[in-house]
């Protein structure tokens, strides 16, 4: 009986043996220099080696059928070839090619560590902007806890490595805003203007920013409106010092987000205690719609626009006669509007371009003197980029108008 039992299994044993499938070949660059230590394997199974020194694999294989071949090595893209197992002997010769992979900046976030591909664009997501702590959901207050960033209570603006904030720029789908920070009392901290939900990507960048964005010195904060939203919305929010309401309208390949608020800070302030003496607390009214679709095949157009009143009066010392109070009082109209549109031209040629429109206008009244102050400001930019070669990145042409 043994004997027997022996006999099978040697049979068995040798019918695997002749049933086997050998593949074996060479990998090598396209320049014909070998690759030691190529990854060859058969996908989806345990087989497979690694080459030598020269470049040479062997292994066998009792699989039967169409499998997928597939050999990495770092450095190179990977090698996909299907092949037929029929218990015979295959030989190749798998030349591999270079890969050039961009290496994307770390960037250090208030509650997130970003280092993907896929999420490169994003430095502070809304929900980080408005959790962060002792932020009051202002994006430069949010900013103000990142490495870099000098603290200034009296202001609220961001100076980064001790410089003017007038050298920090702002930049939405890629134009300039030129009055980015709500208007205020000398002395007075303020904030920024945006609401932060009405954005999903942002980039900040301390330093190392390309001449794309040249009118910043010292850093530059750029805000990505919302992407494509993809159903209809409705969001209503009521507080002690005011409300807001805002909703997302969806069409074909398009759609409109737009937000409405109100806010007066007087039954905040008659609770808790102040340090300014204030004739009438911060009122004012803040809107903002944000306009998305798609053009052709590749192709994006965005308007953003947003309008901003606000007002308020308060007591200031007067410097010159100490023991006398003199009253400030403020009024501010803001408009800005920025559209952008980018896609493909061709294959290879990538148009992105935009322009904005900013008007404030500060009207004061400080005691018995009375005086307004006004800025209109417009930017125009067009940013073409075309892909030469895997090896060299697109090159970047910048036409600026301000």
């Amino acid at each position: 009986m043994k004997r027997y039992l022996f006999r099978v299994v040697i049979f068995l044993t040798s019918i695997n043996l002749f049933s086997q499938t050998t593949i074996s070949g060479l990998v090598k660059d396209d320049k014909g220099e070998p690759l030691p230590g190529a990854n060859i394997y058969i996908e989806g199974t345990y087989d497979g080696v690694s080459s030598d020194t020269d470049g040479k694999f062997s292994f066998k294989t009792t699989e039967k059928g169409k499998f997928v071949l597939k050999v990495e090595y770092v450095g190179f893209d990977s090698f996909s070839k299907e092949i037929n197992l029929n218990n015979g002997n295959i030989e190749l010769e798998i030349i591999l090619k270079e890969t050039f992979n961009l290496l994307n900046a770390v960037t250090i976030t208030a509650g997130t560590f970003e280092a993907s591909d896929k999420k490169k664009s994003v430095v502070l997501s809304p929900v980080d902007m408005v959790t962060t702590a002792g932020t009051r959901g202002d994006i430069y207050g949010a900013l103000q806890t990142l490495p870099g960033i000098t603290t200034n209570g009296e202001s609220g603006k961001l100076f980064v490595k001790g410089g003017n904030s007038d050298e920090s720029k702002t930049f939405i789908d890629g134009t300039l805003v030129y009055v980015p920070y709500n208007s205020t009392a000398p002395n007075t901290s303020t904030r920024g203007r945006f609401n932060p939900f009405m954005f999903d990507g942002t980039i900040f960048s301390s330093g190392g920013y390309s001449a794309e964005y040249g009118q910043a010195l010292s850093s530059v904060l750029i805000l990505n409106t919302t992407t494509l939203p993809v159903e209809d919305q409705l969001h209503i929010s009521l507080m002690s010092i005011g409300g807001e309401i805002a909703g997302t309208k969806v069409w074909k390949n398009g759609g409109i987000t737009g937000s409405f608020a109100y806010n007066n800070l007087e039954p905040y302030m008659s609770v808790v205690p102040q340090n300014y003496d204030w004739n009438k607390p911060p009122e004012s009214i803040d809107g903002a719609i944000n306009i998305q679709q798609k053009t052709g095949k590749t192709g994006k157009f965005k308007l953003y626009s947003s309008i901003n009143k606000s007002k308020f009066s308060l007591k200031r010392l007067d410097f010159n006669k100490m023991n006398e109070m003199i009253n400030y009082d403020l009024t501010n109209n803001n408009f800005f509007v920025n559209a952008s549109w980018r896609g493909l031209l061709s294959k290879k040629w990538s148009l992105k371009t935009g322009a904005s429109f900013t008007n404030n206008i500060d009207d004061v009244f400080f005691n018995n003197n009375h005086y307004t102050e006004s800025l209109k400001g417009s930017h125009i930019k067009s940013v073409f980029l075309h892909e030469m070669n895997k090896k060299v990145f697109p090159v970047l042409g910048v036409l600026n108008h301000v």
